[in-house]
């Protein structure tokens, strides 16, 4: 059997690659029936999905005589193909986001709001799975898990970033839910907001005057969901932001590790890092910065249940 993935580096992490099957693995209860030598999926959808599209060896029985000589044929096992696997992956998306992306570091991922259907899967550096499916050399191997780019993360599974603005949706859903905010909830923006001896900038200058809600939103003004934030409180807003699934897992981890994310609250941070949880702490989660982690799925994710008006 052979492996050929003709768009080289395109959709690599999602789709995974096979490797021969490893000594360490020829000795787990999963992989009872692979001879050494045989490929097997490793990753993503080649490891989920392995059994279906693998197939079945044909076999032969023989009887030879003392030379090794074929006497007659004594039975055979004719072989049978896998089954095709056809995935939600755009074709035309999917690369026109990798071109996009082109040289750049990061991640792209699309999903369909309503069915929840993945359509696109960018991971940037890439690599090639046709290197796995060959026999691949040490260096190959030591060259690519030394990459300070880490071509091998899975960055839309895997990677933990700040949100920054996209998670005032959250603060603005928290807000609405408590009561704590209303369409018509005002307040000023100068450019920068004060607590106590700290100040925290808007990323207007010159600030944006006086802002109700959805304007806020349109605005991406910081300084309306600094106060916002303050009013709704972190407790609601950390419980709104799990309900959008956030600091954990979706549930796709099939395809990889996925990682958790992070959805800081007072208990977390007194018994994680030890200390207090201030206001300073809820001014700059509430525009997506300081502590909060997520994945670009999760983000996707709690887009797309707002889009389709409220399923995750």
């Amino acid at each position: 059997p052979t492996r050929a993935y003709l768009d080289g580096d395109v959709a690599a992490h999602l789709l995974g690659y096979v490797s021969e099957v490893s000594q360490e693995q020829l000795y787990q209860e999963e992989y009872r029936d692979f001879q050494p030598g045989e490929t097997v999926g490793q990753t993503g959808v080649e490891r989920l999905f392995d059994a279906f599209v693998r197939g079945i060896n044909g076999r032969e029985e023989i009887e030879v005589d003392a030379r090794g000589r074929l006497v007659r044929l004594l039975g055979r096992l004719e072989p049978q193909s896998g089954f095709n696997l056809v995935l939600t992956l755009d074709a035309k998306l999917q690369h026109a986001a990798e071109k996009a992306f082109a040289g750049k570091r990061g991640a792209v991922v699309a999903m369909h709001p309503q069915t929840g259907e993945i359509l696109v899967w960018v991971s940037r550096p890439s690599h090639d799975p046709n290197l796995f499916a060959q026999r691949l050399s040490r260096e190959s191997w030591e060259r690519l898990i030394t990459d300070p780019a880490h071509p091998l993360q899975n960055r839309p599974l895997q990677a933990q970033y700040a949100p920054g603005s996209i998670l005032k949706l959250v603060v603005m859903a928290a807000g609405l839910d408590t009561g704590a905010l209303t369409p018509a909830t005002t307040f000023t923006c100068p450019g920068y907001f004060t607590l106590g001896a700290v100040t925290f900038d808007d990323w207007e200058k010159g600030g944006h005057g006086r802002q109700d809600l959805m304007q806020a939103i349109t605005n991406s003004c910081n300084v309306y969901f600094y106060q916002a934030a303050l009013k709704t409180g972190i407790d609601a807003i950390a419980r709104v932001a799990r309900e959008f699934g956030l600091g954990q897992k979706t549930g796709i981890a099939a395809v990889g590790d996925e990682a958790t994310g992070l959805v800081p609250t007072p208990a977390w941070k007194r018994k994680v890092v030890g200390e207090s949880w201030y206001p300073g702490d809820t001014v700059i989660t509430g525009i997506g910065q300081g502590m909060i982690l997520v994945t670009p799925l999760q983000i996707v994710t709690m887009v797309a249940a707002i889009a389709n008006g409220g399923t995750l």
